[in-house]
């Protein structure tokens, strides 16, 4: 079995988190004095979210060529094109959280929420992209073997190949 199935939803449920931690740190700390150290959690959720990005991407283009024995090269390559952006995305805020560390900056933190929602806003394509390898063009039938899975897709739901779509 892959492990870039398993390894994309770490990033993509983080950047559903990570804005709103974010957010509800920022409004916490408007009624409350909220300690530094929560910032090395929240740097800490960030680097998580950077790494199991890149990790992702990685193991996704182990799998490239794999995935290309029964989905076009073209859709595969915009699914990978949306993990490469959302992965240097994630930079955004890991970077302006690191910052935060020294220097508490208002600016430094509506940067960090920015860029945590531009990331929110990057997992959607990229997310979406993937699903559709999934269950549109049943790119997961090249590691189940006989295990379940027919032409018409994971668990019969009408998926099937199309590999010449770029023909």
């Amino acid at each position: 079995m892959p492990l870039h199935p398993m390894i994309v939803h770490f990033p993509m449920v983080l950047a559903v988190l990570s804005p709103v931690v974010l957010v509800t740190i920022l409004l916490v700390s408007r009624k409350t004095r909220i300690h530094g150290s929560i910032w090395v959690a929240v740097l800490a959720l960030q680097f998580v979210l950077t790494t199991s990005s890149f990790i992702a991407m990685s193991l996704g283009e182990g799998d490239e060529e794999m995935v290309e024995k029964v989905v076009s090269e073209r859709i595969i390559e915009e699914h990978e094109e949306w993990g490469e952006a959302f992965g240097w995305v994630t930079l955004v805020p890991l970077a302006f959280c690191a910052s935060i560390l020294f220097s508490a900056s208002p600016y430094l933190k509506a940067g960090a929420v920015a860029g945590s929602a531009l990331v929110l806003f990057m997992a959607i394509p990229t997310g979406h992209s993937g699903a559709e390898l999934v269950y549109r063009h049943n790119a997961a039938k090249v590691f189940a073997g006989s295990v379940g899975f027919s032409a018409g897709g994971a668990f019969g739901m009408g998926g099937e190949s199309h590999k010449d779509d770029d023909d």
